[in-house]
């Protein structure tokens, strides 16, 4: 699941990948809960974007490139979101 979420268990991960995970495992849910037709509910994402932006904002340099890649799973995960939110109401 680590690494769909954009993130590898192995090395220690700095608290903003920690926050991305709670990002991503609620877009991860909220895909899940769509494909079994069931209600989704996304109003905590906001917060949670938030609370990452501000500690990406924080992190030092080095962890540059694991926040990023943490981002780049996110944003993807949103689109694949998107796409489907979009399917579903065109059906």
């Amino acid at each position: 699941m680590n690494e769909q979420l954009g993130v590898h268990p192995a090395k220690p991960r700095p608290d903003v990948v920690r926050q991305a995970e709670k990002v991503a495992a609620l877009i991860v849910a909220a895909r899940r809960h769509l494909a079994a037709n069931s209600m989704i509910d996304l109003s905590a994402l906001e917060g949670k974007v938030r609370t990452l932006c501000d500690a990406a904002g924080e992190a030092p340099a080095k962890d540059a490139e694991e926040i990023r890649c943490s981002i780049a799973a996110i944003l993807k995960n949103l689109d694949r979101l998107t796409a489907e939110l979009t399917a579903q109401h065109d059906q």
